[in-house]
């Protein structure tokens, strides 16, 4: 079982790649990685590597998920009725008439 260290506090403290891991959950090599490509400003003291804790967290801050509000619902209206009339134009021809009693 992999015992979790409790972070050092305060803005000026310099935490290394294992407690950053373990204070985010996340593996140590990620942790690397984000140092090498840049993504994580760190220090460099002799063959040590540190990183202060302001600076991980903004990165956390930075790369947060916002979730976005969901627009609102319509207004669902109902639809005025209309009463549709057949339009006659002098060039339509009438319907043929059929006899009472015939379908």
């Amino acid at each position: 079982m992999v015992e979790r260290t409790k972070p050092r506090t305060g803005s000026a403290a310099l935490l290394s790649a294992r407690e950053l891991a373990d204070y985010a959950s996340v593996s140590e090599s990620m942790i690397r990685e984000l140092i090498r490509r840049g993504e994580l400003p760190a220090v460099k003291l002799g063959r040590l590597t540190r990183v202060r804790l302001e600076d991980f967290l903004a990165y956390l801050e930075a790369h947060r998920i916002r979730r976005r509000s969901a627009p609102p619902l319509p207004v669902l209206r109902a639809a005025p009725r209309t009463t549709v009339i057949p339009r006659v134009t002098s060039h339509s021809k009438p319907a043929p008439l059929r006899p009472e009693g015939q379908l």
